[in-house]
């Protein structure tokens, strides 16, 4: 979405200002997270690592990746430059200001603007756990979302161990348990998808393995991209709370 005068009123409506707090301390928190993975990845003996800390790794690299992930959606290269400059690396205001040659009022409504478009992006992608930290429905969004996106693996970890059971391992075994167990999560939970246009996108996307861009080509012919996203959205919503539901 290019910035506009008008850009603001199209997303301001969908958009809390909790939301955007929250994102722009999600936002801010990259600098201390780039530090932690830094410092992580030069312990060369990770044997001295213990799993509090290696959890604290990779979650900071996942949030890492999440920020870069949505800021490389922002197609105006001016606020994606000032969001990076004022919440990424946090710098101060004074020094965006001085550094982007734009009047200090339009700056900021860049910036506001550009936490809209990274907090939709976050929704679409789902990634909306880091705007409600502490929401116990996001947990089971990141599971949805995960055993999506693992479950083309997880179908390949199973075909194998099937075809070479005899020489396996123990540990290849548990392995193939659990893959085995989020493959029949997946489809079941998939199965259960209340709208069969929604169930059968969430199909082609994620079980049957093709891309977001594959996706859209595919479907763009009777529905727009917008609403391609936004069922995708709403599928992972409800394996989402189908997951919540059998626990």
């Amino acid at each position: 979405m290019e910035w506009n005068e008008g850009s603001e009123g199209k997303l301001s409506k969908a958009i809390t200002k909790e939301e955007m707090q929250n994102t722009k301390a999600f936002l801010l928190n990259h600098k201390q997270d780039s530090i932690l993975t830094q410092n992580y990845e030069k312990n060369e003996d990770k044997r001295v690592v213990t799993s509090e800390q290696k959890e604290e790794y990779e979650a900071a690299k996942k949030r890492i990746e999440v920020i870069e992930t949505v800021l490389s959606l922002i197609t105006d290269d001016d606020t994606r430059q000032i969001i990076e400059y004022r919440y990424v690396k946090g710098l101060s205001r004074k020094y965006v200001n001085a550094r982007i040659n734009y009047v200090e009022r339009t700056i900021d409504r860049r910036a506001e603007l550009g936490i809209k478009l990274i907090i939709q992006n976050l929704k679409r992608l789902g990634f909306a756990g880091y705007i409600y930290p502490g929401n116990p429905l996001m947990e089971y969004l990141h599971a949805a979302k995960k055993i999506l996106d693992d479950y083309p693996k997880s179908k390949l970890i199973v075909k194998d161990y099937e075809e070479h059971k005899e020489t396996s391992t123990e540990l290849q075994r548990k392995v193939y348990e659990q893959s085995k167990l989020n493959v029949e999560i997946a489809e079941r939970a998939v199965s259960v998808i209340a709208d069969s246009e929604t169930r059968k996108l969430v199909e082609f996307r994620f079980i049957k393995g093709n891309t977001r861009k594959l996706t859209v080509l595919r479907f763009t012919g009777s529905i727009s991209e917008s609403t391609i996203d936004r069922r995708l959205e709403e599928g992972i919503r409800q394996i989402a709370d189908t997951l919540a539901s059998w626990v």
